[in-house]
């Protein structure tokens, strides 16, 4: 926040350094501090498109999810080739059990940005979600070709290969997971819980994109 504070100093009361203070306190987790900067920020300028996409990522993290998609309906009527806000729109669709919304929306973003791991990564959770595993499991394996280091599509890729009985290879790719991000403490639970011979989770929702 230094770099902001001095920018503030320099341009007292201006919107965008609130805006960016919001988005700063919604990566670091402090939801509901990013709300109370945003919030102004928008109430200012009702047009300001990365505000209002920023806030419904907020209030998705704080499970206002008709909120959320409020605020990021309006991010995209105001810049339709928002892909961010589309992509964060997706998974709130989906959360609402709304598949066809969330497959309309990464295809929008596959046309406007094709081969984004995070949206075939997406794509792969709502078809999991759905309970399509083999094309959940074929999506995930086109975002890996992408970038193999994309820890979260394997922890989502064992959650199906664990609902078509594939323990082995479920196991396989949280091992994986872990190796690859020690600290990705979803991924170490699952496989845990896989080595104890634990029950399933319900749906296993993974970490989504910040």
């Amino acid at each position: 926040m230094d770099a902001l504070d001095r920018v503030d100093a320099l341009e007292p009361g201006s919107t965008w350094v609130q805006r960016e203070r919001g988005e700063t306190c919604r990566r670091a987790g402090r939801y509901e501090e990013a709300l109370a900067r945003l919030d102004p920020v928008i109430e200012a300028d009702p047009a300001d498109h990365v505000a209002l996409g920023s806030r419904g990522q907020t209030n998705m993290a704080l499970g206002r999810i008709q909120e959320a998609l409020a605020d990021l309906d309006r991010a995209i009527e105001l810049n339709c080739d928002y892909t961010w806000a589309l992509l964060r729109r997706a998974r709130v669709r989906s959360t609402l059990g709304d598949a066809a919304g969330a497959l309309e929306d990464l295809d929008r973003v596959e046309a406007l940005e094709p081969g984004i791991p995070g949206a075939l990564g997406e794509r792969g959770d709502v078809h999991r979600f759905a309970g399509h595993y083999e094309e959940a499991i074929a999506v995930y394996d086109r975002a890996l070709a992408l970038d193999p280091g994309y820890a979260w599509a394997l922890g989502s890729r064992a959650m199906a290969n664990e609902a078509l009985g594939r323990r082995a290879d479920a196991l396989a790719d949280l091992e994986r997971a872990v190796a690859l991000n020690p600290g990705y403490a979803w991924a170490v639970a699952q496989r845990e819980r896989l080595l104890s011979s634990g029950d399933s989770p319900e749906g296993g929702r993974n970490d989504g994109p910040v």
